[in-house]
């Protein structure tokens, strides 16, 4: 009988040759955009840019010569060009024969892919085989052509898309590049009249808005290409082995932490966009440092929020500690932040952190075109809801870190709240410091109420998920403090609900502005009301209460 069976089916060698074949195709790409955005990416000469380019892109295919010229179509000339191994003579000649009127007709990247074809078969007898024009606006356009392998293989459709991606690269680097020197331009002649130097002021301002929006287009188009992965060591795991690049998903047991600015969204309202820009770069700069230190990878950058696992990709036995212990550490290194935003004359800032630990689904999500590292389960909403009950310099964990974790923690509190999602309370602890290997606390300090000489109005709505709620409420804001203040009221509001406040002066009248805080208590004795941490203010209270014995911070 086992005669008579077929033998098994073996998988084809050529399907398995074909798919090491395309991982090997994926790597080479990505390493390549990688290293070239290495190369010109902080670049700000055209000059240097298109050379650079053109001597890594023969190097990685191995060409005998190449060439690579931008055209300032309005203006009829050359303006950047770059060659190799093409001759002393031939960039001269291609300045004269556009000069002459050969790229007249331009009207898109075709036609100077033409009109490029036509020039170089006039002043040079050795062909260029693969041309790729490139448009960096709809002034300069270019083209970048290559001459034979020095093997003698042809150009494939795999060179021809890679060599077109990177000139998609190219435009950017150069666009930025040509808006940069356009404002050092600009910068010369601002000796003119008051009127003129606010007009030539006003456009390197909307220029320099220009440069940025292009670098994060630039940013941006690295983050696609390579940054689907937003650690050294993911992206390391991608580019050292093909299997980086495969689709799935395996259950992990994982801590993960969310931190987010206190107040920061109001915050911006008042704020010019480059002072905004200095406090969110110095922010996360300092926080990533500490998160790599750690070894926490960074999922994501959700305007001032950050959302970090530890244990995936890379296992670590004791996620949860050093999550908790990235988390103190973070908090002290805000106090560096701070100093240097007072020194420019900035705002201060204060970070709410959530941490949780439990079992998610972590993996390359998406599809071949467009993948993430992701992180899937209820545990990654139920970090965010953790996070959205912190106060400025708090940490909340959740029962299951603080378990993984050990009696290595110091808790200041426990709390009870409800969770959207979620059948029953849950209990938070407020963590102010964690020992053992790590040996980090937080400072102590007491937010001490003052009493006021005389009650200040106040009218307070309840916000409900980031939206104003219905009802308005009146009560009387007794004492003050660096941080918060108490209010006494008949309407109870539940702690840790977020509510907004407008004043009155002690001439009854509405102080401009509003005051946006979270309620921590509510009094247990004596007459109603609630405590409440402040998170943001407008101008006009915080010089209402500078007038008062206290001065509040916000968090």
């Amino acid at each position: 009988m086992q005669d008579d069976m077929p033998p098994p089916i073996e998988p084809s060698s050529s399907d398995a040759a074909h798919s090491q074949r395309e991982l090997e195709r994926r790597i080479f790409h990505l390493k390549t955009l990688y290293e070239v955005s290495q190369v010109i990416g902080s670049l700000r000469d055209p000059q240097q840019i298109m050379k650079n380019l053109l001597l890594m892109v023969i190097g990685t295919f191995g060409a005998l010569k190449g060439v690579a010229f931008l055209v300032d179509v309005q203006q009829g000339r050359v303006a950047v060009a770059t060659q190799r191994s093409m001759g002393k003579t031939v960039l001269t000649e291609l300045s004269q024969a556009v000069e002459a009127g050969y790229l007249n007709d331009i009207k898109d990247v075709t036609d100077i892919q033409q009109a490029g074809k036509k020039i170089f078969a006039l002043f040079t007898a050795s062909q260029i085989q693969v041309w790729i024009p490139f448009s960096v606006n709809e002034n300069f356009k270019g083209c970048l052509g290559l001459g034979a392998k020095m093997l003698g293989e042809p150009y494939t459709p795999d060179d021809q898309e890679l060599l077109s991606t990177l000139a998609n690269q190219l435009t950017i680097a150069l666009d930025n590049a040509l808006a940069y020197m356009e404002i050092q331009q600009l910068n010369v002649g601002l000796e003119a009249t008051v009127q003129e130097r606010t007009a030539e002021l006003r456009t390197t301002l909307e220029k320099l808005t220009e440069v940025n929006q292009q670098l994060e287009l630039h940013n941006r188009f690295i983050r696609e290409t390579f940054g689907r992965y937003l650690s050294n060591a993911v992206v390391a795991s991608l580019l050292e082995s093909p299997t980086g690049l495969e689709l799935g998903g395996v259950r992990r047991h994982v801590t993960i932490l969310m931190s987010d600015l206190r107040g920061f969204t109001s915050l911006v309202g008042r704020l010019a966009p480059e002072q905004v820009v200095t406090i969110i770069n110095r922010y996360l700069g300092a926080m990533v440092d500490v998160i790599l230190k750690y070894e926490g990878t960074i999922n994501e950058f959700i305007g001032d929020a950050i959302f970090v696992i530890f244990g995936a990709p890379l296992w670590w036995p004791d996620h949860a500690q050093r999550a908790v212990a990235c988390a103190v550490a973070m908090q002290l290194a805000m106090a560096a932040v701070n100093t240097q935003n007072r020194q420019d004359g900035l705002p201060e800032v204060e970070m709410g952190i959530g941490v949780n630990t439990g079992e998610v689904v972590v993996g390359n999500i998406g599809s071949h075109r467009r993948t993430k590292y992701g992180v899937l389960g209820t545990h990654v909403n139920l970090t965010s809801r953790i996070e959205s009950y912190t106060i400025g310099g708090q940490i909340l964990i959740s029962e299951s870190t603080l378990q993984a974790v050990g009696p290595i923690l110091r808790i200041a509190q426990q709390m009870e709240i409800e969770v959207k999602g979620i059948d029953r309370p849950i209990t938070i602890y407020d963590v102010r410091g964690i020992g053992g290997e790590h040996n980090l606390f937080l400072p102590e300090g007491e937010d001490s109420f003052i009493p006021l000489p005389e009650g200040i109005p106040v009218k307070y709505t309840v916000l409900e998920e980031k939206y104003l709620g219905g009802a308005a409420f009146t009560g009387i804001l007794m004492k003050l403090s660096f941080k918060g203040g108490e209010i006494h009221s008949d309407t109870l509001v539940s702690s840790w609900s977020n509510i907004r406040l407008q004043l009155t002066n002690l001439d009854g009248a509405p102080i401009p502005g509003h005051l946006y805080g979270k309620v921590i208590r509510q009094f247990s004795e004596g007459p109603r009301g609630f405590a409440v941490h402040f998170t943001s203010m407008a101008p006009e209270v915080l010089a209402f209460f500078q007038r008062l014995s206290v001065v509040p911070g916000v968090s």
